[in-house]
């Protein structure tokens, strides 16, 4: 254009609408430009972070880093470790963090020497995977992310809380319940990783341990309350799994990712085999469906150490944009992610989180009482009453632990004690009796999965290898004409060690056969996602049905069954698998509905 001053012609940039560009609209095309440049290293997240136009250059961020593995750690077989006794698998526990904690700190040790050397603040070096935390200018993560030996690095995302006549609503009390069998969770350590820590001052939660994290910080309600739907030893108000010996109160402090690994390890060398997340997080900036750290972190410690983890769903101010994400780390895939339900009128929580990943997985798995929970809290006070997927995540994790009690190698099969969980949970609460949005596959109930384990309606499968077309075992029970049947499979992810990938390498399906019926399709399977007709004719046939997602970690179908007799259930692997080791579990439960 011309100058009318100077006469000289000059350029100007324009924008998209042929407007002249401002200075903050050129600075927001080349923070794009620059973001775009980006090598995938660096978690959305955090690009939303560094490309605030209020963020100065020297701004300092605090990061969570990935380091590159130098070698895979060494699996183990758990299930032949279990065999020999629990003293075995508890030494073998012990050497399988040592190793690891001296793989991690390899991996680790030269980041830490170069941001040493480059004055930035080093925060936190974990043993329990490969990752460090940081604090340095904004202008210098690109000179992080240019090291080969970082894979990726993470915005410290900060998890924040996601706030007893439920032991009868899931089968624990009463007439039939889990307690009259003499099952309390006697043996079974769990941890409750919050971001304050437990009372242990109170009279019915004497017994428990605080983790190493836990100096100088403060007591809460939140982790209190928690704490008491678990373990309460309270006559009236008493925890889903009160003869748990000790809780383990793992204080994340500040609710970031980075000490949140820190409370985790500390849990895990306590001796914890379940881990209770009643906490939420998703990165400003980033779509609130993605996977992020606290995620990734979940799926990396039950594929290395077989630790059953439990999450709460995330209440809707939480749950992101207008849709109610799952909030992380109830995005992983090895999590059992619990949505809240009112035991009091049988019906979903209208603030309980539900939205899928980005990764297609259908979360919650399960749902569980959590509106207007009396539990344990601090003060004189002793007990009051909270609502939220926060109070519902402690209902499983306490039926966890009964679940392991009764059956101990079930401490090592975190995808055992999920099938298990699923299969039972019978009582729905909205939608498809199946597999529904916002309650999973329905509510949990403690006294039907304890039946499954009396009945040894559950198998747990190591599988060496499986490429497409690998069968399973066959797995064979009798049914009555008439009974509701149930069938699971679980299995996990394996996200590699330089977090190059959290995928699901298997995809099994899975298929249950049964006698010959007389009948229609729609008559064969009530509810079910699939039924073949296989007899030909379209009328006479051998019972079918299968399940056959593509992005869920588990498989489910049920139905009623149309005569008395033998049903069989088995999976295929139906896509190529570079994994060594598989863990596949089966559960299978029939009898009357709940509701």
């Amino acid at each position: 254009m011309l100058n009318q001053r100077t006469r000289n012609v000059e350029t100007i940039d324009l924008g998209l609408d042929n407007r002249e560009a401002t200075p903050e609209i050129l600075k927001r095309a080349q923070n794009a430009k620059a973001a775009r440049s980006f090598t995938g290293k660096i978690h959305n997240g955090l690009k939303a972070t560094l490309y605030n136009l209020k963020l100065k250059p020297t701004t300092e961020v605090e990061v969570v880093v990935w380091a590159k593995m130098p070698y895979a750690l060494p699996s183990y077989d758990w299930d032949a470790l279990a065999r020999q006794g629990q003293k075995q698998v508890e030494e073998t526990e012990r050497f399988a963090l040592t190793v690891a904690a001296t793989l991690h700190t390899q991996a680790t040790s030269p980041i830490l020497d170069f941001a040493f050397k480059q004055g930035w603040k080093i925060g936190y070096q974990s043993d329990l995977a490969p990752i460090v935390t940081l604090q340095l200018p904004a202008n210098q993560v690109q000179l992080l992310e240019s090291r080969t030996d970082v894979v990726a690095i993470f915005p410290d995302d900060k998890a924040e809380l996601a706030l007893n006549t439920s032991a009868t609503a899931i089968g624990v009390g009463g007439t039939g319940g889990v307690w009259g069998r003499g099952i309390t969770g006697t043996g079974v350590s769990v941890a409750v990783v919050e971001s304050d820590a437990i009372f242990f001052d109170h009279p019915n939660l004497q017994d428990g341990t605080l983790t190493n994290s836990l100096i100088n910080s403060p007591v809460g309600d939140h982790a209190t309350h928690v704490a008491g739907i678990i373990a309460s030893t309270h006559n009236t108000n008493r925890g889903i799994a009160f003869g748990v010996p000790a809780l383990i109160s793992a204080n994340a402090s500040t609710g970031s990712l980075a000490d949140g690994i820190n409370a985790t390890s500390s849990a895990i060398t306590l001796g914890a085999r379940i881990l209770n997340y009643s906490i939420g997080a998703n990165s400003a900036g980033n779509p609130a469906n993605t996977l992020n750290g606290w995620d990734y972190l979940i799926d990396y410690i039950t594929d290395n150490f077989r630790l059953l983890s439990v999450v709460a769903a995330g209440n809707t101010n939480l749950c992101g944009n207008s849709v109610s994400f799952v909030t992380s780390p109830g995005k992983a895939y090895s999590a059992i992610t619990v949505g809240n339900y009112d035991h009091h009128t049988n019906a979903i929580a209208p603030s309980s989180c539900f939205g899928n990943p980005s990764s297609g997985m259908e979360k919650p798995e399960v749902a569980a009482p959590g509106t207007d929970i009396l539990s344990t809290v601090t003060g004189n006070l002793l007990f009051n009453g909270l609502t939220g997927t926060s109070m519902a995540a402690p209902h499983v994790s306490g039926c966890a632990a009964l679940l392991m009690q009764r059956r101990p190698a079930l401490q090592n099969q975190p995808e055992a004690v999920k099938a298990v969980l699923m299969a039972s949970a019978v009582r729905n609460i909205e939608g498809d009796k199946t597999l529904s949005d916002r309650d999973g596959v329905g509510g949990v109930v403690c006294d039907a999965a304890d039946d499954i384990l009396q009945a040894n309606g559950e198998a747990h499968q190591v599988v060496t290898a499986p490429g497409i077309g690998w069968n399973s075992d066959n797995h064979s029970f009798t049914v009555t004409a008439g009974e509701t049947v149930r069938v699971v499979i679980a299995w996990g992810s394996h996200p590699n060690n330089n977090l190059t990938a959290d995928n699901l390498s298997a995809d099994f399906d899975l298929h249950v056969s049964g006698p010959i019926l007389y009948g229609n399709d729609g008559a064969w399977c009530q509810g079910c996602h699939h039924s073949v007709d296989v007899g030909g004719d379209g009328v006479t046939g051998v019972f079918y049905t299968g399940s056959y997602s593509v992005n869920n970690a588990y498989e489910i179908v049920e139905f009623v069954a149309p005569l008395t007799g033998t049903y069989t259930a088995s999976a295929n692997q139906k896509k190529p698998n570079n994994q060594a080791v598989e863990h596949l579990a089966f559960a299978w439960w029939h009898g009357q509905r709940r509701n």
